[in-house]
């Protein structure tokens, strides 16, 4: 257990906190079993003879990145991201460059963050180039397509909805061309030298957000490190608004950044960047607000759309990032088993946002755990966040390929879309896993009565797969 944390640590950055190594276990056997090693140390040496971005590496590196996120979300930092473009391409003007802006967008997840930055740019009317990467391929595969459900799209402005989408199927809509010629997308590990800006220089701004909090203390140094080397002597750092870089004791060439400005929004600036010459805010000092802690996470907060010039300096961050900076906890199993639980009382309360919220948090600290993306998944499919919901629950698959019931609802989106190929091949594997003899686990079995709207009982779920792929033969689609 302890080389194959290593080994994911080793390919993601990510750190496994906790007793999430014991969930590891029971993974291994289980993986060890399906792809026929004689023992879980026979499948880890495989591993480690594997290059990560090999087939097997890569579906556990899938399994433990997250990305649910959405257009438009963490106001603050988009206002000072905008605020910094304007700055850029004021001094440009002055000295008559006409060189675009370059934003590297590292951990870009499903392309929402890297598309919303390039409307930004189009917004302050400045000429910019957009590289969105992620070390997870599905994500990057979602972010090529460019075709987003309305939950994705549930913090943007009509404004910008009218501008730079457009209705491709109901509740679906694409990105623009003209928004897309401003964006390209790349697999890349950033414990790995960054990549360059199309002109072959450095970066004038590097966004990296709501990655490093779950990184270990090493890894964030290596990500800082390769930052520092490849951005402008003059760039921008931008994280998430719930994270900062705590230098401790850390000698400054292991952190080479320093803040730029703190409050609603804030940058980071290369430590040999002189003072004095950062963004400026016309911000009233915000008043102190406690964090929220991890149950009670804030709910009713208001999540403005669209970029503005101003902003309230007490404008509570999304649920995502409150919920995903939980700090450390003694017991990672009991702090991931009771985000869980909150997220089944918030979906109860029809409180969708904050269920999602959780659901995310309890991953980030237990990735192995399929009720929660099955959860997760159910959630994403009833807001129509088709893409999301499938991906989610291939990690459930992934983890219990005998869990009928993440099978049964893939397949039932598939039909939704109109998919019959995949369709089919999804709903086998729900009959594959009804008539396999493995019992739903417990947790699966106490979920299934929180998915009200997903078919959980055995037998209808047959009998509903096998009309279905019968049905499916004629190019029919069921609802």
């Amino acid at each position: 257990m302890a080389q194959a944390c290593a080994l994911l640590s080793t390919w993601t950055g990510i750190e496994l906190r906790g007793s999430a190594p014991r969930r590891v276990g029971e993974f291994l056997s289980m993986r060890a079993e399906h792809l026929g090693y004689a023992s879980t140390m026979d499948y880890v040496a495989f591993l480690k003879t594997q290059s990560p971005t090999a087939p097997e590496p890569q579906q556990l590196t899938n399994l433990v990145t997250n990305g649910l996120t959405c257009f438009w979300r963490d106001t603050p930092q988009l206002n000072a991201l905008g605020t910094v473009f304007a700055e850029i391409g004021r001094a440009r003007a002055r000295a008559g460059n006409p060189r675009p802006i370059n934003v590297w967008c590292a951990g870009c997840s499903t392309g929402e963050e890297a598309y919303t930055v390039a409307m930004i740019g189009v917004d302050q009317g400045v000429a910019i180039h957009v590289l969105g990467t992620d070390i997870n391929t599905e994500s990057l595969n979602h972010a090529h397509c460019g075709v987003y459900g309305d939950w994705s799209l549930r913090r943007t402005d009509p404004v910008h909805h009218s501008r730079y989408f457009e209705r491709v199927a109901d509740g679906q809509w694409a990105i623009t061309q003209s928004l897309s010629e401003r964006v390209e997308f790349r697999r890349h590990n950033i414990l790995s030298p960054a990549p360059l800006p199309p002109d072959g220089g450095k970066w004038d701004v590097i966004l990296c957000r709501n990655v490093l909090i779950y990184f270990s203390e090493r890894a964030m140094q290596t990500v800082m490190r390769l930052f520092a080397e490849r951005i402008q002597a003059d760039g921008y750092l931008l994280l998430g608004s719930s994270e900062q870089l705590h230098t401790g004791n850390l000698a400054e060439e292991l952190v080479p950044f320093r803040a730029a400005r703190q409050g609603g929004g804030f940058v980071y600036r290369l430590r040999r960047t002189p003072p004095g010459s950062t963004v400026g805010f016309a911000l009233t000092k915000p008043s102190a607000t406690p964090t929220p802690q991890i149950h009670t996470p804030a709910i009713g907060a208001s999540f403005p759309s669209a970029y503005s010039r101003s902003y309230s300096p007490n404008h509570s961050t999304s649920l995502e990032e409150v919920t995903s900076d939980i700090g450390f906890q003694p017991n990672s199993q009991e702090a991931a088993e009771h985000l869980l639980e909150s997220a089944i009382e918030h979906l109860a309360k029809g409180r969708m946002e904050a269920a999602l919220a959780c659901c995310e948090a309890s991953a980030s600290y237990d990735p192995f755990v399929p009720e929660n993306y099955c959860l997760m998944g159910y959630m994403l499919g009833r807001e129509g966040a088709f893409s999301q919901a499938l991906a989610t629950y291939r990690k459930a698959l992934f983890l219990e390929p005998f869990n009928w019931i993440a099978a049964l609802e893939s397949g039932r989106i598939y039909m939704r879309i109109q998919d019959p190929t995949r369709a089919r091949r999804a709903l086998r594997q729900a009959l594959e896993g009804l008539h396999s003899g493995h019992p739903l686990s417990p947790g699966m079995t106490r979920l299934g009565a929180a998915m009200s709207h997903a078919m959980t009982d055995a037998s209808s779920a047959e009998t509903f797969a096998m009309q279905s792929i019968e049905r499916l033969r004629g190019n029919k689609f069921l609802d």
